[in-house]
């Protein structure tokens, strides 16, 4: 999580290219109009340390993002990086905690042999975000004013830069392993896991029709509650992720 000169807020689930927004911020705008959870070694040792103490860190959800630093969401302009789809996200971070895991065996244990099918039903489930929850207060109304869609995010990127006063930015590309398959991560699923990820993403999807189609902006005015995707049973807070 990021924000500039005091008022643009940069919110990003996991999966979804926000480190590389982030970093790249970070690299080119004056380091005293930005503040930030995350991304360098000292962003990263002050994430993990205002998350152990119950306030904000780098995948904060917006929701908290005002009621914990605080902010004022009249004087906040925030950016949702980015809406992209739930089964590339969960296959991303399947495959994400599989590469650690077989790096180093400490993380992600649990991972050690376990299959996609089973990750999806596991408890690694809660570190998967969704967007409906991530951007919406306790009774469901979006917080969020721009939503970056996955698929143009270089392009609202160069356009925010610019207004920044950076001309010409281009969206480097961090934290990003071997492209492993062409048209996403949807084809991996069987018919029964799909079945299962869409109750468990019914409130993303509602959300999702509702923003199509782009550009994913929802203005204020026409914010409403929607059905919540189901929440998970509460459980101890799961061990941040590496950076990424």
């Amino acid at each position: 999580m990021l924000i500039v000169n005091d008022r643009i807020v940069i919110a990003h689930m996991k999966k979804c290219g926000g480190a590389s927004v982030c970093k790249g911020m970070i690299e080119s705008l004056p380091p005293d109009t930005i503040d930030y959870w995350g991304y360098t070694a000292a962003g990263e040792e002050k994430s993990a340390l205002s998350r152990r103490r119950g306030k904000v860190w780098k995948h904060s959800p917006v929701a908290d993002i005002l009621n914990k630093l605080p902010r004022s969401r009249d004087t906040s302009e925030i950016h949702l990086v980015s809406v992209r789809p739930w089964w590339d996200r969960v296959g991303s971070y399947y495959y994400h905690a599989k590469r650690y895991n077989g790096l180093d065996a400490k993380k992600y244990p649990r991972v050690t042999g376990m299959s996609l099918s089973d990750f999806i039903r596991s408890e690694y489930m809660d570190d998967v975000e969704r967007l409906d929850q991530f951007c919406s207060d306790a009774e469901g109304r979006l917080l969020v004013d721009h939503f970056v869609d996955y698929d143009r995010i270089d392009d609202w990127y160069s356009t925010i830069m610019a207004r920044l006063g950076v001309a010409n930015a281009k969206l480097p590309t961090y934290n990003q392993g071997r492209k492993k398959f062409a048209d996403g991560y949807e084809s991996l699923f069987d018919a029964a896991d799909l079945a299962y990820l869409r109750q468990e993403f019914a409130g993303e999807e509602a959300l999702r029709a509702r923003l199509h189609p782009a550009p994913w902006r929802i203005r204020r005015s026409s914010a409403r509650p929607a059905a919540p995707s189901p929440r998970r049973s509460a459980g101890p807070p799961a061990a941040p992720p590496p950076p990424g």
